[in-house]
């Protein structure tokens, strides 16, 4: 991979914030009622809420939709985690903040991209005064498009005027990464060193 990058794209779920929503119903219930609400095999369950979401389904209509198919007293488990979301906005990965700081002395363009609710990125950046770096966000529930919808990706790129050859994609997971082909520099996210090397060689 090239590394003549001017700009880099971040997701902002861990990449720029640790996200550990099971710290938040934690704080609320024991271990098996946490388990029970993250259960991967329930199609209507967290990760379904997440999507909804990230897609710009505003928070009411996935709580009531979420309490009509779970009964109230599961629903209470997602109104709680809506209300104390930022309790899972655990920390920015370690050496991200110096990264910002020294990618912003560079001259490298930065840009947020955030699959999520805008409620959420707004109480990202309250907590972490660092994101206030980027040159800008694009978040996925203001646009109604989601990932790893690529055309998330393309309207990140003419909305912040991304030359795309010079531009290096920073993702959370390895599907979102290859989301971002054909023709873009996507890798996922390993650590603050990882990024550090690929837009700040040492000459």
């Amino acid at each position: 991979m090239q590394t003549d990058f001017s700009a880099v794209v971040f997701d902002y779920f861990d990449v720029l914030v640790d996200w550990r929503p099971h710290r938040v119903v934690g704080a609320f219930y024991p271990p098996g009622v946490t388990d029970m609400f993250f259960d991967d095999h329930d199609p209507h369950g967290y990760e379904f809420c997440r999507a909804r979401a990230a897609a710009g389904v505003p928070d009411g209509k996935i709580l009531d939709d979420y309490t009509r198919e779970h009964g109230p007293a599961v629903g209470w488990i997602l109104r709680l985690l809506l209300q104390h979301r930022a309790l899972g906005f655990y920390d920015m990965p370690v050496g991200m903040p110096t990264l910002l700081r020294e990618l912003r002395a560079a001259g490298v363009r930065m840009v947020g991209l955030a699959n999520c609710s805008e409620t959420a990125v707004e109480q990202m950046q309250v907590k972490y005064p660092w994101l206030g770096l980027l040159d800008g966000t694009m978040v996925s529930a203001r646009e109604c498009i989601a990932k790893p919808d690529p055309a998330l990706f393309e309207r990140a790129i003419r909305a912040f005027h991304l030359d795309t050859a010079h531009t290096l994609f920073v993702e959370n997971t390895a599907a979102n990464a290859a989301a971002c082909e054909p023709g873009l520099h996507a890798v996922r996210f390993e650590s603050a060193e990882q990024i550090r090397a690929l837009l700040l060689p040492v000459s």
